[in-house]
């Protein structure tokens, strides 16, 4: 049998440097950043002692009242010094940005060159366990058990994250819902107090554009129900809490000029308040299905460091 060990170790060794280089660059472009800003504070300070030189050096009035008081060599000496000084900081803080960034550089370079460690890891892996199990039929049982439960751990994280995706979805329009109708009511509450037709007009205006948010809402929930079915835990509660025809409904009704002001300014505040119960249920799902993705996550990671655990070990 080939010397399956000999290589898993070689690639583990590459993994585990590649991640050590993926955090060190990570602090070198931090590092990199705030050199950069050193280099041009200390540019724009010796730019500035340099121009005091200058002044001095050239005819000006500056220059003049330094001679009359007799004091422009020690002047000219010390504005040199000082300009001294700042591009000497300036050249220190380019040579730790150069040296930063040629770091940053082999980083870079070492972990392209390691790119495929991990994949060439688990094809190694992969191959040792299919000569196990052409020796070991025993083994190979427990590998197969072991896969199978990968397997079905794999498809539940699946309907994990696409019911959770659908949820993000929901709320986002849940959210673009209750702005429209919060502006329908801030314009409502303006035509009770008399704001007359423009208020009316405004007012009509965002009613319809809730309207039209109520029906992508209403795609977005019917999406939601569909995928919490296939999550067997949240199945039951997909049903009865998340429908939004009563929204709709009373949204049409705004739209018919039956009622008074007062009556439509009634209705958008009722709206407003069962969207936000509804976000806040939809929110608590969005939080149980973000916990059962952490645990769902845990045994996937586990089953399979179990699996590789008997690969490694055979």
């Amino acid at each position: 049998m080939r010397d399956y060990q000999r290589q898993l170790q070689t690639l583990r060794d590459q993994i585990a440097q590649r991640e050590e280089d993926l955090a060190v660059l990570v602090r070198l472009e931090q590092q990199e950043e705030a050199c950069r800003r050193q280099v041009e504070e200390c540019h724009a300070r010796w730019e500035q002692e340099q121009k005091d030189v200058d002044r001095l050096e050239r005819v000006s009035f500056a220059a003049l009242l330094s001679a009359l008081r007799g004091s422009k060599d020690e002047d000219m000496d010390r504005e040199q010094a000082e300009a001294y000084a700042a591009r000497m900081r300036l050249q220190e803080a380019e040579r730790q940005l150069a040296g930063i960034q040629e770091e940053i550089l082999d980083r870079r370079r070492r972990i392209e060159e390691t790119a495929d460690c991990r994949r060439a890891y688990e094809q190694v892996l992969r191959e040792k366990e299919t000569a196990i199990c052409a020796q070991d039929p025993a083994l190979a049982r427990q590998l197969q058990a072991a896969e199978e439960r990968i397997l079905e751990l794999n498809t539940r994280m699946r309907e994990l994250n696409e019911a959770a995706q659908a949820g993000r979805q929901a709320l986002f329009c849940l959210s673009a819902a209750i702005d429209r109708l919060n502006s329908a009511k801030g314009w409502g509450t303006w035509d009770v107090l008399g704001g007359g037709m423009f208020t009316d007009v405004m007012k009509y205006s965002h009613i319809n554009e809730a309207q039209a948010q109520m029906e992508h809402l209403a795609d977005a929930l019917r999406r939601y129900q569909a995928e919490l079915g296939d999550v067997p835990d949240l199945a039951g509660e997909a049903n009865v809490d998340l429908r939004p025809g009563e929204f709709t409904w009373t949204l049409d009704l705004f739209l018919d000029n039956l009622f008074t002001d007062g009556m439509v300014l009634h209705q958008i505040t009722q709206a407003g308040d069962r969207l936000g119960a509804l976000k806040s249920r939809v929110e608590i799902l969005q939080d149980r299905l973000e916990r059962k993705r952490e645990e769902n996550q845990a045994a996937l990671d586990q089953a399979c460091a179990g699996r590789d655990q008997m690969v490694l070990q055979a």
